[in-house]
């Protein structure tokens, strides 16, 4: 018995804000549960006063027109929807939506979230060349958003759902466990070593006549996390097996969300105290991290991102994981081999799946809450990147134009 989303078909607009801001207005009302599965409302949303989860779960369904199986037992169609269940069956889950009165119509699908209608012609016009975007816009009024791919991706449809199962096999074991090795054994764990020593970086003679020692210092560290992200994805399973543009597309892509998640990773012991580790040796608090050109909005949700990290008791495996599914973006600007990038994602997708069944059984949760972690590191690095191109419009931190071509000369010479 499927259930499908009643829309026709389209292609899903500009990249979902990933911190998922109330586009509708919140209006106040007695009842402060989500009528479809009793967690905490958050507001109206598609005509019904629901939680974000219920929200998001029904634009992805009918934006995407999803069809699910009902998984319950008898496969009846009658599952009990709650805040602990609702992930356990799709079908049942949207079933409830449409019967509570979730408004299919409502769902906007050529609209930017918080009222931007100017990505839709950006990317619908037939005409327009395919350029690759200036660094700034990270391509977030056009592209879908990373995160969202990987979450729909991973939702349990009948054809997940079976996927799941022939991982779980005992003769597929074997792959996913090698597979797991290979990514720890590719150590993204490694820390840049702070100071000017051994710099590899472009231009950083000129540049230091320019910058603060406060911006050329983090100027460095960029380059040799650069240089370390790098040597690194050459060492993930099937990475090296793409021609060498989709490599630098790949790279280019991934680049701000690998800096900010391997950031945080490291700063999960002291982030409680407001201090991040940019570097062996360059460790700072607040006060030192703004002085370097960060802004304190940026600083505070980058420490908020690492101790959510530390409360979910993110392992090694688990950053290995989301550095591998990070790098494998098959939306990334000029890809050439999209399907295979697609597979080579999928196959990380699998291998994190297996890891979290087979190591943490007990925590059934974990699987889908490191996956949403993903939106909040796309918004992050966003904030990133709009910071680091502020300082760069302003001067503060000055960039020799061969720095532009770090991705190109790293790649080829490391």
């Amino acid at each position: 018995m499927d259930t499908e989303a009643q829309l026709p078909n389209s292609s899903t607009t500009a990249a979902e804000s990933v911190t998922s801001s109330l586009d509708e207005d919140i209006s106040s009302t007695v009842n402060n549960e989500c009528m479809v599965c009793s967690d905490k409302a958050t507001g109206l949303h598609y005509s019904v006063n629901t939680c974000e989860g219920c929200k998001g779960f029904f634009k992805r369904t009918v934006q995407k027109q999803l069809k699910y199986a009902c998984r319950g037992i008898g496969h009846s169609g009658g599952c009990l929807i709650t805040k602990e269940s609702r992930n356990n069956c799709q079908h049942c889950r949207y079933k409830k939506c449409l019967s509570v009165g979730m408004n299919v119509t409502a769902v906007r699908e050529d609209r930017a979230p918080g009222g931007r209608p100017h990505a839709k012609k950006l990317k619908s016009d037939p005409t327009t060349p395919a350029l690759e975007p200036e660094p700034q816009a990270q391509d977030q009024a056009t592209e879908r958003s990373h995160c969202e791919d990987i979450l729909d991706a991973a939702s349990s449809s009948e054809e997940q759902d079976s996927r799941h199962d022939d991982i779980m096999a005992p003769d597929k074991s074997n792959d996913m466990m090698q597979l797991l090795e290979e990514l720890k054994a590719s150590r993204p764990d490694i820390i840049p070593v702070g100071g000017s020593q051994d710099v590899e970086g472009p231009g950083d003679e000129a540049v230091g006549e320019q910058a603060s020692d406060e911006a050329s210092s983090m100027m460095q560290c960029g380059y040799k996390e650069l240089q370390l992200i790098i040597r690194w994805a050459k060492k993930v399973p099937g990475f090296t097996d793409l021609s060498i543009g989709d490599q630098m597309c790949l790279l280019k892509s991934s680049f701000m969300e690998l800096n900010i998640l391997r950031l945080a990773y490291r700063s999960m012991a002291t982030c409680r105290n407001k201090i991040l580790q940019f570097a062996e040796g360059v460790v700072l608090n607040e006060e030192e991290t703004v002085k370097m050109g960060w802004d304190l909005e940026l600083i505070k949700s980058t420490c908020t991102f690492a101790k959510r990290l530390s409360e979910m008791n993110v392992d090694y495996s688990d950053f290995c994981l989301l550095n591998a599914l990070i790098l494998s973006f098959p939306d990334a600007a000029g890809l050439q081999d999209k399907e295979v990038v697609q597979r080579l994602q999928a196959r990380f997708m699998d291998c994190f799946y297996f890891y979290c069944q087979t190591k943490r059984p007990q925590d059934t949760k974990h699987y889908g809450q490191m996956l949403l972690r993903l939106q909040a590191l796309r918004a992050l690095s966003a904030k990133a990147a709009n910071c680091f191109f502020d300082m760069i419009d302003k001067g503060t931190l000055p960039v020799d134009p061969l720095a532009q071509e770090m991705f190109v000369d790293g790649f080829t010479s490391l």
